[in-house]
């Protein structure tokens, strides 16, 4: 199991310049789902809900990496 207290530096850096809440995540329940039914090409599409969601919000989600686009982390 990955040590979720462990940042990676250069994310970690990254993402002080940006103002608000931010989260990582190692591992997703969405994607391990998807990919259990043999479904995980859909995964990308279900993520970029995300950025929609939050501009129908006002807000702004500065996204670099995702786990199912096959990074080891998703900064969200």
């Amino acid at each position: 199991m990955a040590d979720l207290n462990k940042k990676p530096k250069k994310w970690h850096a990254d993402m002080k310049k940006y103002e608000g809440s931010y989260y990582y995540f190692t591992r997703c329940p969405n994607c391990e789902f998807c990919e259990r039914e043999g479904i995980g090409e859909l995964m990308p599409a279900l993520c970029a809900t995300d950025e929609v969601m939050f501009r129908l919000q006002h807000g702004k989600l500065h996204w670099e990496h995702t786990i199912a686009n096959g990074d080891g982390i998703c900064n969200y």
